[in-house]
């Protein structure tokens, strides 16, 4: 398969991707599913846009129980090709405070950094960011929890 077909058809899964996890199928429905049906790509990549669905972060239980104040250890990270010339990205869970609604809604974001920092200090540096790269400018970040980090591999921490 040609790597353009390849992305395409990626592409489309992870569209469908939500709608079926939302039913509750398992993955291994899903990937049987999906090849069946002509969409199947390589098990290591439709587990991660499952787990992305899902909501799931390899590694995210580590990754909450890393001390704050302390450089985050290579030990918790997940290795990635990350296909952007950074050497890590750094997802964080958060809440948003809606002025129009008054509602809180979780979300989550993510930072590219060359800097291996703490916890503390990589929410720091997302809050720092221009306000026009956040996601929803009119709501305000009211809580931040550190949930992965992800390296690049092959470029050196």
């Amino acid at each position: 398969m040609s790597p353009l077909v390849y992305g395409v058809l990626r592409s489309q899964v992870r569209k469908m991707m939500p709608g079926l996890v939302k039913q509750g199928l398992s993955f291994r429905h899903i990937a049987r599913t999906l090849r069946k049906a002509g969409f199947g790509y390589r098990t290591t990549e439709m587990l991660f846009d499952w787990r992305e669905a899902e909501n799931i972060w390899r590694g995210e239980i580590w990754s909450r129980a890393a001390p704050t104040g302390q450089v985050f250890k290579k030990g918790f990270m997940t290795e990635i090709d990350l296909r952007f010339p950074a050497k890590y990205r750094v997802y964080f869970a958060v809440e948003k405070f809606d002025p129009i609604t008054g509602e809180l809604r979780p979300d989550v974001v993510s930072l590219y950094t060359d800097d291996l920092l703490s916890p503390d200090e990589w929410i720091d540096q997302y809050k720092l960011r221009d306000p026009s790269d956040v996601t929803d400018p009119d709501s305000q970040i009211v809580s931040f929890q550190l949930i992965n980090v992800r390296h690049n591999i092959g470029v050196p921490y």
